[in-house]
């Protein structure tokens, strides 16, 4: 199928030259998309990424020699299918009723439950798998969902406009589009802007004063400044992330929590969410925070991904270690914790481990279950929390 007259455009900022995770899902972008689309990615700096889009879109439509079809897509942040632009270009090929197609996504109804990847070997089965069913019988209307993708003739689009927003196109073509279900397409949670509610529980009622490792855009710091009177100091090494969080926090310092200078120590309570396991050596950081970080008898927040999930155990037994942008595998962790070994390295460096919380799991599959059954006379120690557990959330003492 040529694809020469489908022009691809999508937005990109400065931190996708510097940040890893970024980097590597705008390369899984690229590998899906065909040699012969015409991508443009534009830097959007500061501008507003679908202003910058709807410009680039309207200038398109009138030039002399324009493609017949437009893939927009909001930003690379996304997991790409396998071949999902062939999918999706395939129905409005197929289908001359329809003018604008968008790939079906984790909160489909149809693959809600099933999607339980977490690894990408994981995604590639789920997404392999459903592309073995017919192309006719995969194809449902729009159902008013939101998409990061989406897929238009130029034709209908000259004939609406283009609005402010190009994605409103989805709901002006509501009754002309369609979901391919083929083309599948997964929008990874925003950990930047995460609140992380699941951590409220373990927060010890007399700790007033906070210092955040690896703070982000202070979201989770918002949360806490909501439910409880206290001050908290952020660390992070992101200058974009950092100047949303000094909005939000008392105070960010932005550098490596292992050189910076830290004003206002010692505190009540360190907070180190999904941090730690980005640290080469996360041992001087636990020696920091206990030397000079935390008053005596202060506390340590952590939540770490647990590196002894169902996921990465299928995935070694499949001769499987894939890095990814996100997620316990992303590619900027350089140490990996299981519940036994994170109390181990606390319980090394003078913590007290107080109690902890598994805010998600996996489900364990009844053939799984029953494997497990058949190796418990062999392996007597199989831990089946370890297993379903995703991350733990945890609350440790000097």
């Amino acid at each position: 199928m040529k694809m020469k007259s489908l022009h691809a455009l999508t937005t990109i900022t400065p931190a996708y030259e510097y940040s890893p995770e970024l980097s590597l899902s705008l390369s899984f972008l690229k590998k899906e998309l065909p040699c012969d689309v015409h991508s443009v990615f534009l830097n959007r700096g500061d501008e507003n990424p679908e202003k910058i889009l709807s410009r680039e879109l309207r200038k398109r439509l009138h030039e002399a020699e324009r493609p017949e079809y437009f893939l927009i897509i909001a930003d690379p942040w996304i997991f790409p299918g396998h071949k999902f632009v062939y999918h999706m270009l395939e129905v409005l090929l197929r289908f001359q009723e329809i003018d604008c197609v968008i790939p079906s996504d984790f909160k489909s109804h149809r693959y809600g439950s099933a999607a339980q990847y977490r690894t990408l070997r994981g995604f590639e089965s789920f997404v392999e798998s459903l592309q073995k069913n017919d192309l006719s019988a995969l194809v449902e209307p729009y159902d008013n969902r939101e998409s990061p993708v989406f897929l238009a003739r130029s034709s209908a689009l000259r004939a609406v406009g283009v609005p402010d927003n190009p994605f409103d196109v989805i709901k002006i073509f509501a009754d002309r589009c369609a979901v391919s279900l083929n083309a599948y397409v997964h929008k990874p949670v925003d950990w930047d802007g995460d609140t992380r509610q699941d951590l409220l529980e373990l927060i010890p009622d007399e700790a007033i004063s906070f210092l955040d490792i690896g703070c982000s855009s202070g979201k989770f710091g918002e949360t806490l400044k909501n439910y409880k009177t206290c001050t908290i100091t952020g660390i992070e090494m992101n200058q974009e992330s950092a100047k949303i969080a000094k909005k939000r926090l008392d105070m960010v310092i932005e550098g490596n929590a292992l050189h910076v200078d830290v004003p206002g120590i010692p505190f009540d309570c360190v907070c180190c969410l999904d941090s730690l396991e980005h640290f080469a050596e996360p041992d001087k950081l636990l020696v920091r925070i206990k030397k000079e970080f935390l008053k005596p008898g202060g506390f340590l927040l952590l939540s770490i991904p647990n590196a002894g999930n169902i996921s990465i155990v299928e995935d070694l037994l499949a001769g499987r270690w894939d890095y990814v942008p996100t997620g316990t595998m992303c590619t900027t962790h350089l140490r990996f914790f299981t519940l036994n070994t994170i109390k181990r390295t606390l319980s090394e460096h003078g913590f007290s481990f107080l109690r902890h919380t598994t805010p998600e799991k996996s489900i364990l599959l009844p053939d799984i279950r029953g494997t497990l059954d058949i190796l418990k006379p062999v392996i007597a120690d199989i831990d089946i929390d370890s297993l379903e557990a995703v991350k733990y959330n945890i609350l440790a003492q000097i």
